[in-house]
């Protein structure tokens, strides 16, 4: 570990650079070093500056690689900052809580952003996902109430629970329409094969009708959803996952097949909600599918 009077380094001896790990000062403008002693500076370390609340503007220079977990984290003053295009990854909660950040151009050369990235940047209104993006994480935009849509690139492939829980301004998501693992349909994520409804836009009002042939409900899929009043679900649906209903706080009715009301009805007088459940046949219901929820059930045969 090596020091100056603004920040500490730590010599990667196999990739001959230096990672930056701890910032001291406390300027409003913040420019990396793209070389301490004559070697290039790639990464930046976990917990490089959290809670450094007179942070504005960030600039890292070209060469930079990657930016670790919990970065800037609590960095509640930054509302700038300026990523090179040699960047390939951004750790877990390295801008969690970043409330003042508006918006952020990811480098083209990102392919995954961690769980929390960006979870609660409250006033994050716009991000453009690059093309090479293979994964999210979960919670990776939790939180962010502003952002009103997205659109998921044609390279993506994984897509981790919750990833925009509690954004209730989230209306829409659209997925490219070559990619190869989801698609788009009214604003919702499905699988290409169209049998799993992946995740519902938690921004949505009122009324939404999942569409016939949908057979599996993921975990977490309406999770959040504050608005939605009332839910269909079609004749198809075999299994229903993990808190897929958890936390919607308005939602007054569920209409689904008579066929699923045993297993939902033992499900709800399972106090612990454990238990994935199936019952003689019966489509199976997930863990904590239905907690919290304090509608009704409407039944059709």
């Amino acid at each position: 570990m090596e020091s100056n009077d603004l920040f500490d380094y730590k010599f990667d001896k196999t990739e001959n650079c230096w990672n930056i790990t701890h910032y001291y000062g406390s300027d409003e403008e913040v420019i990396l070093p793209k070389f301490y002693k004559g070697k290039p500076v790639k990464t930046i370390g976990d917990e490089f500056s959290p809670y450094n609340k007179r942070i504005k503007r960030i600039t890292i220079p070209e060469g930079y690689t990657s930016i670790g977990t919990l970065a800037f984290q609590n960095c509640t003053g930054l509302t700038n900052i300026k990523l090179p295009e040699s960047l390939t990854s951004i750790g877990a909660l390295a801008f969690d809580n970043c409330t003042k950040l508006t918006n952020i151009e990811l480098p083209k050369n990102i392919t995954s952003i961690g769980a929390g990235t960006f979870e609660n940047c409250k006033r994050l209104t716009s991000v453009e996902l690059p093309k090479s993006l293979i994964s999210i994480g979960e919670l990776a935009f939790a939180g962010c109430t502003e952002l009103t849509n997205i659109k998921l690139p044609k390279s993506l492939t994984s897509i981790g629970g919750e990833a925009f829980l509690d954004c209730t301004g989230l209306t829409e998501i659209i997925v490219d329409k070559n990619n190869s693992a989801f698609r788009s349909v009214d604003g919702a994520i499905f699988d290409k094969t169209m049998t799993t409804l992946i995740l519902a836009p938690v921004g949505r009002k009122g009324f939404y009708s999942i569409p016939d042939g949908i057979q599996y409900i993921g975990n977490y899929a309406f999770s959040g959803c504050k608005r939605l009043v009332n839910i269909i679900l079609p004749d198809s649906i075999s299994f229903i996952g993990d808190s897929a209903f958890t936390r919607c706080e308005r939602l007054k009715t569920i209409t689904l097949s008579n066929k699923l009301r045993y297993a939902i009805e033992y499900v709800i007088k399972d106090e612990t909600g454990l238990r994935t459940i199936s019952l003689s046949g019966n489509p199976e219901i997930g863990r904590r599918a239905f907690e919290g929820f304090k509608g009704r059930f409407v039944y059709r045969d």
